[in-house]
């Protein structure tokens, strides 16, 4: 496989239409392949200078990106926490489906099915497979919709969602427990 990370772009705030099907919501760095993962770094914090054209990655509404694998393109999009690593619920039309979007890089991502499969990657545990039509995403400091005319999915990353708590009920100290029998 040859998978060449071609761009990235911005999400206007008005959103950007999403293709119908089956699409995976979490952390890109589960499902992304390892040995392309610097790569994609490099498209979302370039270098200081000239040719940097993007803001910092907690000042995005979202972005979409371009991968080029055996020589097609696809398109997925991340969207930046607002809280940073943790866990986040995912709803959909305001009821829960899942608690546990883990994150580990700072991101979330919505990949449409066809493009996993074309990196040979899977549905890892830490996310959640949605079918999608007609929705369009809109992101706004690290939050996230996916509105269609019947479904809406969100993610809410900020705390402002009171159901999700687990970054703000966490203590460092938690790490240092002894959990045995």
């Amino acid at each position: 496989m040859n998978l060449v990370c071609k761009s990235i772009t911005l999400i206007p705030t008005t959103g950007v239409k999403i293709p119908n099907g089956k699409a995976w919501i979490g952390d890109p760095c589960y499902v992304f392949p390892d040995t392309h993962w610097a790569n994609l770094c490099s498209l979302m914090f370039p270098q200081k200078g000239p040719k940097s054209h993007l803001p910092a990655v907690n000042d995005w509404n979202g972005a979409e990106v371009i991968v080029e694998v055996d020589d097609k393109e696809y398109k997925f999009w991340i969207i930046g926490t607002a809280s940073g690593d943790g866990c986040y619920s995912l709803t959909k039309n305001g009821s829960m489906i899942s608690d546990s979007l883990g994150v580990d890089a700072g991101l979330l991502s919505v990949i449409p099915l066809n493009v996993l499969m074309a990196w040979e990657g899977t549905e890892d545990g830490l996310g959640v497979t949605v079918e999608l039509k007609q929705a369009v995403l809109t992101a706004n400091e690290g939050n996230f919709t996916l509105k269609a005319p019947h479904d809406e999915f969100q993610v809410i990353t900020d705390g402002s969602n009171e159901d999700d708590d687990f970054n703000e009920d966490f203590e460092d100290d938690d790490f240092n427990k002894d959990f045995s029998i």
